[in-house]
């Protein structure tokens, strides 16, 4: 399982009329692409079809997506709170003859795709465009910070087919751990003999091996840190702990001297540590990495937008409709004025496209039974069933889940449905006929469970 579902984001955000990419596109949204397969999915049918960065025949479409992520689930709420910086680095052949079943819309621009995946319609195929680099902008200091935490290097794998932003990556280590129950229920803290001075890990996830008590060990998984006290200590979430009595000897530390662990950075949002755990400041961020023959080199530095931002508009990403008859578009963003006839949208970016709204979903058949409310099973390509959907608009604080997107997710008859609505700001990129989106901003998450 997981916390998050959000994957991929194929969201065209080129294929547009305004043929210059430096102006903001028009509240039309006439401006046209994160499985890790759903926070945009996979491109749509009309996507570009051309030569790759050097000139060979794939064609390419990239999302580079990062995001800080608050769940607006009430259950989230009773947990500390549920929050983090989640990150979508994506480049991917689409003339594979790939990417799912189209089953509603024709482009999520203006309107809504929706995409099912399943043993027999597979995702495109990823690919390796070279290490990405996350940044704090050049200049930023103190409040005006764009990047809080530590994020990367972030380079692709091979094994998963997506990129990983690990920040340390140790083999050998002597590692002490000890159950926290007392100071924080269901966790351990682990000390590291070598220390991350300089680094701040809250929100990011330790994957961990090597101890004798199964409890200290993720395994394939991973635990969200939640707190650091000093340079050589995590506090992590430890859901193999959570399911134990609490009772000794399950509490007792432990000095293991072969530890392998990784820390994984803005890998999804984490339960407990609040707004602690989010990545992005009010400041700019540069993101950027070398050419290679999948894409050119990237250098994009903006200011953040979203930040503090609320939702006005009707649409609550925790309540969709998943039964019955769709009787209305639902409208979800800030784009509706507050009581006060303030905004509610949060500071907008200097970025190239001011204004994207998203928004993001991902449809599970797999059971939910004794799942957290804001927990999704995972989806295994090729194996079994999912919807993802994607709804954009560009140039206004508020995008539309049409009444044909939703007839088509309640058909589905899923067992929990997860939507992400993102606040964002970017850049559309182009090598040839083929583009990557750029999109950095804030979400906000909800869960909708069948009734």
């Amino acid at each position: 399982m997981r916390l998050y579902a959000l994957p991929m984001i194929a969201l065209a955000l080129a294929a547009c009329s305004d043929n210059n990419p430096t102006t903001d596109a028009g509240p039309d949204g006439s401006l046209p692409d994160a499985n890790k397969p759903d926070v945009v999915a996979d491109a749509p049918s009309d996507a570009p079809q051309g030569d790759a960065g050097d000139g060979g025949a794939m064609a390419v479409s990239g999302t580079v997506l990062l995001a800080d992520m608050t769940f607006v689930d009430p259950e989230a709420a009773a947990v500390g709170g549920v929050n983090g910086g989640y990150h979508v680095f994506s480049f991917s052949n689409t003339s594979v003859g790939k990417g799912g079943l189209v089953v509603s819309g024709t482009s999520p621009i203006g309107g809504c795709l929706v995409t099912q995946y399943d043993p027999t319609h597979l995702p495109n195929g990823t690919l390796d465009a070279n290490t990405i680099t996350v940044a704090d902008a050049p200049g930023d200091s103190g409040a005006t910070t764009g990047l809080l935490k530590t994020v990367g290097p972030c380079n692709y794998n091979s094994t998963l087919g997506e990129y990983l932003c690990v920040s340390n990556n140790e083999t050998g280590q002597a590692v002490g751990a000890v159950g926290t129950d007392s100071v924080v229920p269901g966790t351990v803290t682990f000390q590291l003999t070598k220390a991350v001075t300089g680094e701040n890990l809250v929100g990011s996830y330790l994957m961990v091996n090597g101890f004798t008590n199964p409890d200290y060990n993720s395994g394939a998984s991973a635990f969200p840190i939640i707190n650091q006290p000093d340079a050589t200590h995590l506090m992590v979430v430890d859901t193999n702990h959570l399911n134990d009595s609490g009772a000794a000897p399950t509490d007792l530390a432990e000095a293991a001297t072969a530890v392998s662990y990784t820390v994984l950075n803005a890998a999804g949002p984490v339960p407990i540590a609040g707004q602690a755990a989010d990545f992005l400041g009010t400041g700019s961020i540069t993101i950027s990495k070398p050419a290679n023959s999948v894409w050119p080199a990237i250098n994009f530095t903006a200011s953040v937008p979203g930040d503090g931002w609320t939702l006005t508009d009707p649409g609550n990403p925790s309540a969709l409709p998943l039964t019955g008859t769709a009787s209305a578009d639902i409208v979800f963003g800030c784009g509706t004025a507050g009581a006060d006839g303030g905004s509610t949208c949060g500071p907008e970016s200097n970025a190239p496209v001011k204004i994207v709204t998203l928004l993001n979903g991902h449809a599970t058949k797999k059971s939910v039974a004794g799942l957290p409310a804001f927990v999704m099973p995972t989806d295994v390509d090729g194996t079994d069933t999912y919807l993802t959907f994607q709804c954009a608009a560009l140039g206004v604080h508020s995008a539309t889940l049409t009444k044909a997107a939703q007839q088509a997710i309640i058909n589905f008859n899923p067992t929990r449905v997860e939507l992400a609505v993102i606040n964002g700001a970017g850049n559309i990129l182009t090598s040839g006929s083929n583009q990557t989106n750029l999109i950095i901003g804030h979400a906000l998450v909800g869960h909708t469970t069948h009734p």
